[in-house]
């Protein structure tokens, strides 16, 4: 089993550990977690904002038809998600519930 990192930030890979619904793919993936250990990926496929368990158990998704090309992703200390988008040129907030604290500014109207 392949094993990267040093100290206490050293990891294993788990082959098959994300579990999503039947028919469901990745794409190019950003990838965060919160500090209950949900790991968030922004991807790049039909789901563009999948939130899984810390077993990779499939919980949610959000953001099918209003998010396109994912491009990292940043979550703060309130679990505020941030996420640019390559092709519109800003970069959109989102509650850990996928709401949009804010409202949404014009694409190509760079900002957050």
């Amino acid at each position: 089993m392949a094993t990267v990192g040093t100290g206490k930030h050293t990891y294993q890979l788990v082959e098959n550990w994300v579990k999503l619904p039947a028919g469901w793919t990745l794409g190019q993936t950003g990838i965060v977690t919160d500090a209950r250990d949900r790991v968030y990926l922004f991807n790049r496929s039909e789901h563009s904002l999948i939130v899984l368990d810390r077993d990779g158990v499939f919980f949610t998704s959000w953001g099918e038809g209003i998010l396109s090309s994912a491009h990292g992703m940043f979550i703060d200390q309130q679990e505020n998600i941030y996420l640019p988008v390559i092709n519109s040129h800003v970069v959109l907030k989102y509650n850990a519930a996928g709401k949009m604290p804010a409202p949404r500014r014009p694409t190509r109207t760079p900002g957050v």
